[in-house]
């Protein structure tokens, strides 16, 4: 189960409400292994679909199959500093709920 902020003028949202998560690229972690991401809430493992350098930091986008196949956008701001990943490897995400903001939708699940 995932939490978040709740955000925007949707309904309350209620456990077990459909609802959709928006989480800013920046904020969100890659890491080779566990404990680079031991102080994170959320941490899920992905895998690299596309490696962007854009000079001061790494792009990625990241595949996470065991949150229904979603790709997330990663911006990696110490490329020099941390390890570069490359398309096909696997890795692991995470982030804190305090950095997703979550918007109820309009309407309860079945």
């Amino acid at each position: 189960e995932l939490s978040g902020i709740s955000v925007g003028s949707g309904p309350e949202i209620k456990a077990g409400m459909s609802c959709s998560g928006a989480i800013r690229a920046e904020q969100i972690r890659v890491a080779a292994a566990p404990e680079k991401l031991a102080d994170l809430t959320f941490r899920f493992t992905g895998e690299i679909i596309d490696a962007i350098f854009e000079g001061e930091r790494m792009v990625y986008e990241v595949n996470v199959a065991e949150l229904g196949g979603v790709s997330f956008r990663v911006f990696d701001h110490d490329p020099i500093g941390h390890t570069q990943f490359l398309p096909g490897e696997r890795v692991l995400v995470g982030w804190n709920p305090k950095d997703m903001h979550v918007f109820g939708n309009n309407h309860s699940p079945n």
